[in-house]
């Protein structure tokens, strides 16, 4: 999914994540992939085409470049990515980023 700034709450909502404002720096849109593919195939995308980019995983780094990116790129938020999966041998529990 792409958020602009303009659409909704969303927007701020994921723009504003990180706990200090420092973090808040207004990306000119956010994606939120739902999974690896949908991940790798935006990062091969926006590096061919030579668009700035930040990755925010937690988004509790309190440096303000550390988990965002401003009007000058895109941001792509880890948040959709929950992947939880328990192996058959309920030994190993796999979970995506976004997870909480």
């Amino acid at each position: 999914m792409t958020i602009l700034p303009s659409e909704n709450d969303d927007y701020r909502d994921l723009n504003e994540f990180s706990w200090t404002r420092e973090g808040w720096l207004g990306s000119a849109c956010i994606l939120t992939p739902s999974g690896a593919e949908e991940l790798s195939s935006a990062v091969k995308t926006l590096v061919e085409r030579k668009t700035p980019l930040e990755i925010r995983g937690g988004g509790h780094m309190p440096i303000g470049d550390a988990a965002n990116i401003n009007s000058t790129g895109v941001l792509i938020a880890s948040s959709k990515m929950r992947l939880k999966e328990l192996s058959e041998d309920l030994q190993t529990l796999t979970v995506g980023v976004g997870s909480s």
